[in-house]
């Protein structure tokens, strides 16, 4: 509340104060900064609650089983909107129960920010362990999503020569089972 009737101070004296840019701003310019640092902290703790909430409706709406897409529909419109956009979502709750995804977003990466709905879309392809050690790198290193998908791809890509060594480079179903299989087994 404190804080809040500083920023409404500061902006008075912005508008009849002396011009940006001079020392006379630097307490109104931390203030300002302080501000949209809250903000922003406020806006992914609502993301993360966003994320676990449309999780739990994905959830919900497929205990029916995968027979009962409609309810998955019905659920999607009721939102406003469409079934890929809350697919993700199912997604993410077949991977983690509700109580795993609490504790996931009340953690923070190295630059304060909680794990992203990205992230655990390109997490939740590996195995269990695997996604746990993961989700360590990423919250310890900061690890962007682009850069994740990177490392998991090149671990993947450096296990298929294996998978071919003994001279064929069929792509039949069985010899992508295997390569990913063995990237599967690298990975631990």
């Amino acid at each position: 509340m404190m804080q809040e009737q500083r920023l409404q101070e500061n902006a008075r004296r912005q508008e009849t104060g002396p011009i940006a840019g001079t020392l006379d701003d630097s307490p109104l310019l931390h203030d300002l900064v302080a501000g949209v640092q809250q903000a922003v902290s406020t806006l992914r703790d609502a993301e993360a609650q966003y994320i676990l909430r449309m999780a739990e409706v994905a959830r919900a709406a497929r205990r029916g089983g995968a027979a009962d897409e409609s309810s998955i529909n019905h659920c999607a419109r009721a939102l406003g909107i469409s079934r890929q956009t809350l697919q993700p979502y199912a997604i993410v709750a077949l991977r983690w129960t509700a109580q795993d995804l609490r504790d996931l977003f009340e953690r923070r990466d190295c630059h304060g920010r909680p794990i992203s709905l990205s992230h655990l879309l390109v997490l939740a392809r590996l195995p269990l362990a695997d996604r746990s050690r993961w989700i360590e790198v990423v919250l310890a290193e900061g690890t962007p999503v682009h850069e994740l998908r990177a490392r998991l791809r090149k671990m993947r890509n450096a296990c298929a020569p294996a998978a071919f060594a003994d001279g064929q480079r069929s792509r039949s179903p069985s010899n992508r089972s295997s390569v990913i299989a063995q990237a599967d087994r690298t990975l631990r």
